[in-house]
């Protein structure tokens, strides 16, 4: 029978880390815009008799296969219509690079190995061959940055876009920052604190993040086999990521353990108004939902606690602030 461990945690205080530059730079702030400007872009039929090139749309049919010793061994999934930006990356490795310069109506034949650390390991490493058709070529064109665009995207001029922007760009970037200072803290506070980590443990939190990438991946469309291949391939990753949130969550309960940080219910109360007013819905609802199962308010309590034990070590750490 497992038992957690009896971690007399040590060396917590006065941990030094670094802290990332989140101001936004004019250059940070340009590629918001430019992308902005890019979802806004129409597509229009290329001149005639040009070629395609990198950045063009085609509206691409292809038809592929595996080349074997007995020939060329056509596969569903190899086959299709699509529409594709020559330069984004979305079929294998060099597969785009030679649709540049076909024109429209042209038919080419060419093989191209698929990557050996291809999701896929029937199909990674091996050589196939398609046959692309290009039905039609389609060139971006991107619209003005004017008053007129910035109302159209609910915005009051390009003033306020650009205001807007930098704003959100500055909110990413704290966050990001301070994610990076907090994973950098309990990356500190485990290697100070080096312990066994209950198997069971470990094991439940890997199943836990398996299911939250087969979610993801589903939601890009991914298929049941696609995504237990790429599971596969990912487990050990998975693994040691669940390994290091076991052992740092235990690692925040000694250390609220021993300083004696508690949540009483006046922070949970706060916490409970806070959900309600971000997710604008009845207070009482939200509060029935907790106080109807005490496992919910448990589970409350304990990453408030967890919450509060990182600020104290945040507060207790030497942190030192880039300048880039």
């Amino acid at each position: 029978v497992e038992v957690l461990p009896e971690i007399d945690v040590k060396g917590y205080t006065g941990l030094s880390i670094s802290r990332g530059n989140d101001s936004v730079t004019v250059a940070d702030l340009q590629k918001s815009l430019d992308q902005m400007l890019d979802s806004q872009a129409q597509l229009e039929p290329a001149a005639e008799g040009s070629a395609a090139k990198k950045g063009d749309f085609v509206d691409l049919e292809f038809k592929g296969g595996l080349i074997t010793d007995q020939g060329l061994e056509e596969k569903a999934g190899m086959s299709g219509q699509r529409l594709i930006e020559i330069g984004s990356d979305q079929l294998i490795e060099g597969f785009e690079d030679r649709l540049v310069g076909m024109k429209k109506g042209e038919t080419k034949t060419f093989k191209i190995p698929f990557p050996k650390d291809y999701f896929e390991k029937d199909l990674a490493g091996k050589e196939s061959e398609f046959t692309c058709t290009i039905h039609e070529i389609k060139n971006k064109k991107l619209p003005t940055l004017d008053d007129e665009l910035a109302k159209s995207v609910g915005f009051d001029s390009v003033s306020d876009l650009k205001s807007k922007a930098k704003e959100q760009l500055q909110s990413e970037k704290k966050n990001e920052i301070d994610r990076k200072l907090r994973s950098d803290l309990l990356s500190a506070l485990i290697e100070k604190n080096p312990f066994d980590v209950p198997e069971s443990l470990v094991q439940a939190q890997t199943r836990t993040l398996a299911q939250d990438v087969a979610g993801n991946l589903k939601n890009q469309g991914f298929n049941d086999q696609m995504i237990q291949e790429a599971l596969s391939s990912e487990m050990g990753n998975l693994r040691t990521r669940a390994e290091n949130q076991v052992r740092a969550s235990l690692l925040l309960e000694a250390v609220a353990k021993k300083e004696k940080i508690e949540i009483g219910s006046k922070e949970i109360d706060s916490e409970l108004s806070n959900m309600a007013k971000n997710m604008k819905i009845e207070e009482s609802k939200v509060r029935e939902f907790y106080h109807a199962n005490p496992r919910r308010r448990d589970d409350l309590e304990f990453r408030l606690r967890e919450e509060a034990t990182m600020k104290f070590l945040l507060e207790k750490s030497k942190i030192k602030q880039d300048s880039k």
